[in-house]
C-alpha cells in the first residue's frame, strides 16, 4: 500500500522533512503531493484513513519503522494533546 503525504511545498521545514522522509523511508512506501493551498498541516492518507498534524508525524515514523519506531507510538494520542507543539512550530516558522 502507497501512503501520501501532503505537504506545505513553500516551507523549507517542511520541505525539510519530506527529505528526511525519503532518506530513511523504504522505497516507494510514499508518495509526497504539495498541499493545493498553503497551510499550517500535514497530512498522511493512508487508504480511508486521514492523519493531520503530530499524528500524521508519529504515523509516518511508525510506517518508517527501525529506531523511530520507539516514538511513533504517540500517534495513538489525541491531537488535543500532542499537536500544542506542532502548532507552536508552525506558528513560529510563519504559518498563522
Amino acid at each position: 500500500m502507497t501512503h501520501t503525504i501532503y505537504y506545505d511545498d513553500q516551507c523549507s521545514f517542511c520541505i525539510m522533512c519530506v527529505n528526511f522522509v525519503r532518506k530513511n523511508a523504504s522505497q516507494n512506501l510514499f508518495e509526497y503531493q504539495p498541499l493545493p493551498e498553503k497551510g499550517n498541516t500535514l497530512i498522511l492518507v493512508e487508504g480511508e484513513k486521514r492523519w493531520n498534524r503530530s499524528q500524521a508525524v508519529f504515523r509516518i515514523l511508525d510506517l518508517i519503522g527501525g529506531k523511530w519506531k520507539w516514538i511513533s507510538w504517540m500517534y495513538h494520542l489525541p491531537s488535543w494533546l500532542i499537536d500544542p507543539p506542532y502548532r507552536l512550530i508552525a506558528y513560529l516558522r510563519g504559518c498563522k
